[in-house]
């Protein structure tokens, strides 16, 4: 199962780096082409905030309707994340994501005398739960993102699905109605997929890692035997420190990949959270919709927060455990390597981003508390 459950999950991992990117597309000889096929997807994007930002600022009047308004700024908000999303996963860290799975694969077909049956019962066991839940997130946000586009497309008598309509083509043109509803149908679902796959492939990440930690972990466990202390500490503990060294520099690399990501997408989150509260100024059948907007984001800062959470524990078992073993019943030498190992254990492998701090569900709470209180803060001005 474990192979089958890493197969279906590194075929998603090709599908989102070869969709957006139309990677799936033949290569041309021609240099430029290759180029057009790359910036199709940011210049979607773009144009979806140029629109967004034109709507809210020029085709508005009082800025009375507050739906109209406030999904009007998450639109702006979110294509500006899914551009810089596509920018610094799929273009400038596509490489070295690529080579995080590319270790994870390896480790998963090695046959490492002790490390391999640990290996095998973490990772199918993390494989079947990522493969699950990256299942149930990925269809939950969008029959949400169905629900929300039905809902803008009755509010704007059926033409205009994210609210504005394409600057320079007249309403009485042939070509307003199909290139409205078509385009934006498009632009919508592109720019919500690439959210959701990228947060996907983060929790992929991260699984594989927690994975790789409690291997770690099983492993330290055989300290607790005496025998095992007594005869083979020297080559336990140099095994643990080897194992340990390779998934804390693939930690770093997903640090690197994704500490960007992270800032923009809580930051971002944050703000069209904040937008989407401000609404809720009476409870009545219309805030249905926005509600369940307000719940899909609350869903993605969870998912982003709560794995980095399980990285950090997983991390942070490995120096109990060690302490916990009968490293009294050591030798003076390996007591010293045992001493580099838990002074090493203490740096706990985690993700962090700037100006949020280590990723974790106390991250979760603190944007969810910022968001109120900016919500309560606009309300209280603008009414």
């Amino acid at each position: 199962m474990l192979l089958t459950h890493h197969s279906v999950l590194m075929k998603m991992v090709a599908f989102y780096f070869k969709f957006w990117s139309l990677d799936f597309l033949p290569k041309s000889k021609l240099k430029i082409i290759n180029i057009v096929k790359l910036i199709i997807y940011p210049f979607g994007a773009g144009l979806f905030t140029f629109c967004s930002t034109w709507h809210l600022f020029f085709e508005m009047g009082d800025y009375s309707d507050l739906i109209d308004v406030s999904f009007t700024i998450i639109f702006i908000f979110a294509t500006f994340q899914c551009n810089m999303v596509y920018w610094i996963i799929n273009i400038y860290n596509k490489t070295r994501i690529l080579k995080i799975f590319s270790y994870f694969d390896m480790t998963i077909n090695s046959q490492d005398y002790l490390v391999a049956d640990l290996r095998k019962k973490h990772y199918e066991n993390n494989t079947r739960q990522i493969l699950t839940l990256a299942k149930i997130f990925l269809t939950g946000i969008t029959i949400s993102g169905v629900i929300i586009m039905a809902f803008d497309m009755y509010r704007s008598e059926l033409y205009m699905p994210v609210f504005f309509s394409f600057p320079g083509i007249p309403l009485d043109s042939i070509l307003f109605y199909p290139i409205n509803i078509i385009g934006q149908l498009i632009l919508y679902f592109a720019c919500l997929e690439i959210l959701m796959w990228s947060d996907t492939i983060i929790m992929v990440c991260i699984m594989y890692c927690d994975a790789e930690l409690r291997t770690i972990r099983d492993l330290i466990l055989f300290l607790e035997n005496e025998e095992v202390v007594k005869t083979k500490s020297p080559f336990m503990l140099k095994l643990i420190y080897e194992v340990h060294r390779d998934i804390a520099q693939q930690a770093k690399e997903l640090t690197d990949s994704f500490w960007h990501i992270y800032f923009i997408k809580l930051l971002t989150i944050m703000l069209y959270l904040c937008s989407v509260m401000f609404i809720f100024q009476s409870f009545d059948a219309s805030l249905i919709v926005p509600f369940n907007a307000s719940m899909m984001m609350v869903s993605q800062i969870f998912i982003l927060c709560f794995f980095g959470q399980i990285l950090r524990n997983s991390s942070e078992e490995m120096c109990d455990s060690l302490y916990m073993t009968k490293w009294y019943e050591m030798t003076t030498k390996n007591l010293k390597n045992l001493l580099m190992l838990m002074t090493r254990f203490h740096n706990p492998i985690k993700v962090e981003t700037f100006g949020f701090g280590v990723i974790s569900i106390y991250t979760f709470v603190q944007i969810l508390k910022a968001s109120i209180s900016y919500a309560t803060i606009l309300y209280t001005v603008f009414t």
